[in-house]
């Protein structure tokens, strides 16, 4: 069975020791962020990190809805015509039998 080869647009990712990797760590870091080729860092042949560059924008879940959510009209005062023709109204069945003598 033929194996499939690994396609060139996405470039090869470098292997590097532990060693190597932790006398240029800071160097790496830098190259990876540059060039947006992946890192793997090995452990006695073994892969075991990966160091790759993070997409430029990382957006923030603090504010990602502003601007998105509209105030219209006034949503403080009742609005006692809608109750009045709602189905859900609880007081609608009160209403519609005949009144009780106060006690």
């Amino acid at each position: 069975m033929p194996s499939k080869q690994p396609s060139s647009a996405v470039p090869r990712a470098r292997q590097m020791s532990a060693t190597s990797f932790k006398a240029t760590c800071l160097e790496v870091m830098d190259e990876v962020a540059r060039t947006g080729r992946t890192v793997i860092v090995t452990k006695h042949g073994r892969p075991v990190v990966a160091v790759t560059a993070l997409p430029d924008a990382v957006s923030s879940p603090w504010g990602f809805m502003k601007d998105s959510i509209g105030r219209i009209g006034d949503i403080v005062s009742p609005m006692p015509d809608a109750w009045a023709m709602s189905d859900s109204d609880p007081l609608a069945r009160a209403r519609k039998s005949p009144s009780r003598k106060a006690r």
